[in-house]
Order: structure tokens, then C-alpha cells, then sequence
């Protein structure tokens, strides 16, 4: 079975403007880039019933709160970098409302800019503190991504950052580091947006536990018979 060709909608809308402007069939089939007249046809009617229910969608939507679940899950996909266009198209609000909400529970952070690493944007009021945990979920604001606090020094914190392409470990102090307490306390389950990847010690670390496991068995299996 052949598989079926992906068209924009850029050139579904200019296919129904050509055909509004008296053009061909054929010419619109072209810009679609299909063989026939029926599959054209097909393709136009798909777009239409997608707007048509996009449409309502949004009507009732206008008409809902933002639940929380909702709230989480707009946060969840604004923090892995979707657009305030791909994130209205997913969750069929205004780009006014669902930046509106991201701005109210201070998570407004990721930047599709490019970042200075020596004058990272500035944390919202929400994300400010002054001191945070091993362990703990953070965001990097030199890195435009969540990192996870992995040690704490005198004056600066580790983190490990594993996020678009990148996976390091980093030397942060606190004013370049967010708290995210609150995005977790709204349902946002962080650890989704890190990728738990083992360093070469942890894997040296978990091996040799396995191993050590293994002999105080083996040695307990031997004094018991």
C-alpha cells in the first residue's frame, strides 16, 4: 500500500484560493502535488472538517476554565520548547490566554531566542530562591532547560543538564538556577522533561553494588549449606 503524502496546509489554502480564483482543477492538484481530482477533492474536505472542528472546539473552550490538568500539561509542553502557536493548536486556546497562564504561575521561561550564556534571561518572580537541594528539579536558565541539582559546593551548585542535544554536567550559582517547586505543586511531573542518563562513575557505581549484592549471597548460600 503506498503511503500517503503529507501536505501542508499552506498549500491546501493556496489550492482552495486557486480553485476561488477560477482556477483548474488540475492546477490545484499540482500545487497539492496529487494525481486526481478525487484525492484533491479528498484533501480539501479533510482541511475544511478540521477547521470546522477546530472552530468548535475553541467555541467551548472560551467557554471553560483552564483546568489544572490542562494548566500542567500547557506547562509540561511550553518547558520542552513548543511555540505559543503549537501549544494553542494542541490545547485549541488563544495565544493570548495560554501565555496569559503561563505568565500567572511563573512558568514563562523557555525562550526560543538565542541565549547569551554570560547574561542568561532573568527567572520570574516564582522561580527566585536562594538555595536548592541535591537531587532537586531546576530550571538553567543558561541553558534553556530543566537540569537536576547533582552536588552543592561552597559557592555553586552541579547540575546535571540533559536537554536539546546537550549533556553535561554544569558549575551554577543560584541566581542562574530556578526553582520549580511551584510547577511541581501544579502537576507538572519534571522528571519527564530531563532524560535520566547513568555517568560513566554511576555505572561503576551500580555495577560494583550489583556485584557486592551477588557475593553476600553467594558467601550466605555457602555458610547455610
Amino acid at each position: 500500500m503506498a503511503r500517503r503524502k503529507d501536505i501542508s496546509d499552506d498549500s491546501i489554502a493556496r489550492a482552495k484560493q486557486w480553485l476561488e480564483d477560477g482556477g483548474t482543477k488540475k492546477g490545484a492538484c499540482e500545487i497539492l502535488g496529487v494525481s486526481n481530482n478525487k484525492t484533491m477533492q479528498a484533501r480539501l474536505d479533510e482541511f475544511d472538517n478540521k477547521i470546522r472542528i477546530d472552530k468548535e472546539i475553541r467555541s467551548r473552550k472560551r467557554r471553560e476554565a483552564v483546568s489544572n490538568e490542562e494548566l500542567a500539561g500547557i506547562v509540561k509542553d511550553h518547558l520542552s520548547g513548543d511555540s505559543l502557536q503549537e501549544l494553542s493548536d494542541s490545547y485549541y486556546r488563544s495565544t493570548d490566554t495560554i501565555k496569559h497562564h503561563l505568565v500567572k504561575n511563573g512558568a514563562f521561561i523557555f525562550t526560543h531566542n538565542k541565549i547569551d550564556p554570560l547574561n542568561p534571561p532573568l527567572l520570574p518572580d516564582d522561580c527566585v530562591a536562594d538555595s536548592f537541594e541535591v537531587g532537586q528539579y531546576v530550571w538553567a536558565a543558561k541553558y534553556n532547560c530543566v537540569a537536576k541539582v547533582a552536588a552543592i559546593f561552597k559557592n555553586a551548585y552541579r547540575i546535571r543538564v540533559a536537554g536539546d542535544g546537550i549533556l553535561e554536567y554544569s558549575y551554577q550559582a543560584s541566581s542562574e538556577l530556578g526553582n520549580l517547586q511551584h510547577l511541581a505543586d501544579l502537576g507538572v511531573d519534571l522528571s519527564k522533561l530531563t532524560p535520566e542518563v547513568m555517568t560513566t562513575e554511576e555505572i561503576s557505581f551500580q555495577i560494583n553494588k550489583t556485584l557486592l549484592e551477588a557475593n553476600k549471597k553467594g558467601k550466605k548460600k555457602y555458610e547455610d549449606s
